[in-house]
């Protein structure tokens, strides 16, 4: 929910700033055991739940990158490649 309908360049450094603890994911459904921070009211939530998951965000920087460069490839303009969906799978 975090990064759906964000402009690529965006998400990037929006979870750049995370890694850097600069911004916060905000839980907003399974926050159960979540720890409190001032940082969620500047995402807009109001129960103040919420954390900095590293390895997600290394993980989802890196799914970026490869789209961005896929985009490339295709001769589609990066700059203008927004978020649409993202879906996890498991098998």
């Amino acid at each position: 929910m975090a990064l759906r309908k964000m402009d690529l360049g965006k998400a990037k450094k929006y979870l750049e700033d995370v890694l850097g603890h600069r911004r916060i994911i905000p839980f907003r459904r399974f926050c159960g055991g979540v720890g409190r921070s001032g940082q969620t009211k500047n995402e807009g939530l109001s129960n103040g739940q919420g954390r900095w998951p590293a390895k997600s965000c290394e993980f989802l920087l890196g799914l970026l990158k490869n789209a961005e460069s896929n985009a490339e490839v295709w001769l589609v303009a990066s700059r203008d490649s927004s978020i649409a969906q993202s879906s996890c799978v498991s098998s």
